[in-house]
């Protein structure tokens, strides 16, 4: 069978503090539960309409045709693993955590996969215990019982993605607690924060913000700013938006001089510090070596 992309739902559930069940419990004793609890929630999917395409130790990976299919499902794993935690009386009990997202997904005879599937697994990655999470995108086409049963929970830059995505949590019991609308978006940004930096080199100036949420600075000419010296590695730093803020992350040979305006200079090698006010990048050599610096300058709102 070819490849074929289908508007699907990948759900993304795991045992929450499964290493910790193993050191409290054992490993055999531990792998006995993990396995009853996870094929419960194959069942539950199965039973939800889903398909199974994945089981992966202490997690299982689902596929629905629709959402509303994908937030019931959550939401009965959610209850089924707690009543069987609860049946069996042990010191701590299981939770299971939950993400899913609606879009375009490739099947093949390889199975299920593309960047909805990506992003469904990070948002397992970020939930915490007892916690289903989707994306706005995801959010807006749900049937109205679970709009109205979800609350604001992040902006990030999901692994893989394009710019920074407004994440949401459906809450399943929501006697839980209240539900709180999102804060202002990122367009409704207080006077004077920050709504991105400018980076330029040489005439190319590129801007990282909520769109563009990454920017490459290399030897390489694949990177989205290439300086061109010896000392500088091919992939030699990155500037990354996320949650209304700038970092640069060192991952070179030689390290980078972070030098900001009236702030003073800092010496950064494999590792990632806030990028404030604006300043100037020395990739490899620091300020008295022959490489031109990089300038940056963080962007306030109107």
């Amino acid at each position: 069978m070819g490849a074929i992309t289908l508007q699907r739902s990948a759900l993304f559930a795991d045992i929450a503090g499964s290493t910790r069940l193993i050191v409290e419990l054992g490993d055999d004793a531990a792998r006995v539960l993990l396995v009853r609890h996870v094929g419960l929630l194959a069942d539950t999917a199965r039973a939800a309409g889903g398909e199974v395409a994945n089981l992966l130790g202490d997690e299982v990976f689902c596929i629905f045709a629709s959402p509303d299919d994908a937030a019931n499902a959550a939401a009965t794993m959610h209850e089924q693993v707690e009543a069987a935690s609860a049946r069996e009386r042990l010191a701590r009990p299981v939770r299971i955590r939950a993400g899913f997202v609606h879009g375009p997904v490739v099947h093949s005879a390889e199975g299920w996969f593309g960047n909805t599937v990506h992003k469904a697994a990070r948002l397992v990655a970020l939930a915490k215990a007892g916690q289903t999470l989707t994306t706005r995108t995801t959010l807006d086409q749900l049937a109205a019982r679970w709009r109205t049963a979800a609350r604001f929970f992040d902006r990030s830059v999901l692994r893989g993605g394009t710019g920074e995505e407004e994440l949401h949590e459906l809450l399943w019991d929501a006697s839980f607690t209240s539900v709180l609308g999102a804060p202002p978006g990122p367009g409704a940004a207080a006077a004077g924060a920050t709504v991105g930096v400018e980076v330029a080199y040489g005439e190319r100036r590129l801007r990282v913000d909520a769109a563009r949420p990454r920017l490459e600075l290399g030897r390489d000419q694949a990177c989205d700013l290439h300086v061109s010296s010896g000392g500088v590695s091919r992939l030699h730093a990155v500037v990354e938006w996320n949650r209304g803020r700038a970092t640069l992350s060192d991952l070179s040979t030689n390290g980078t001089t972070v030098e900001r305006a009236g702030r003073g200079v800092q010496r950064v090698h494999h590792e990632t510090v806030p990028l404030e006010g604006e300043g100037l990048l020395w990739l490899g050599a620091g300020p008295d070596g022959e490489t031109r610096p990089v300038a940056y300058r963080c962007l306030p709102s109107a």
